[in-house]
This record gives C-alpha cells, sequence and structure tokens, in this order.
C-alpha cells in the first residue's frame, strides 16, 4: 500500500476550533457550561468518534481481506 499523507488546517475563535480536512469541515467547540457556545462536539467527543471511525475502518478491511461479510458495527465508547 502506498504511504498515505493526511492534512487539517484549523482556526479558533474563543473556545470554538474549526478545521477543514479536504472540502469537509468540522466544528469543535466546548459546552456551554465550560465556557463554549456549544456549535459542536467537545475535543473529547471528537476524539471518540475519531476511534470509532477508526476501529470500524479497520474492521471493514479485515473482514474483506477474510471474505467475511460484515453486515455492522457499533460502537459504545465511554470516557
Amino acid at each position: 500500500m502506498e504511504k498515505m499523507t493526511f492534512a487539517v488546517s484549523t482556526t479558533s475563535e474563543g473556545m470554538a476550533t474549526t478545521a477543514i480536512a479536504r472540502e469537509y469541515k468540522v466544528v469543535i467547540d466546548a459546552d456551554t457550561e465550560m465556557g463554549g457556545k456549544g456549535m459542536g462536539p467537545n475535543p473529547m467527543e471528537t476524539a471518540l468518534s475519531a476511534l470509532a471511525g477508526c476501529e470500524n475502518i479497520t474492521a471493514r478491511i479485515i473482514a474483506q481481506e477474510m471474505e467475511f461479510d460484515l453486515q455492522g458495527i457499533d460502537f459504545e465508547i465511554t470516557f
């Protein structure tokens, strides 16, 4: 497999961070109780979502290599 490169550009305003990855925009913000405006998931929720996304992709690639018909996969992650 060819080496992959990933890049994200971010800007911040107050507690909110806007990340641009390719043509996708993600807004990460703190809850109002923490001084943010609640415009998006907080950093920990974003990290846990990314973990679930990575696990899903890994499981699907392995299932495909094993010729296993993976119908679906769900995660409940608590930190």
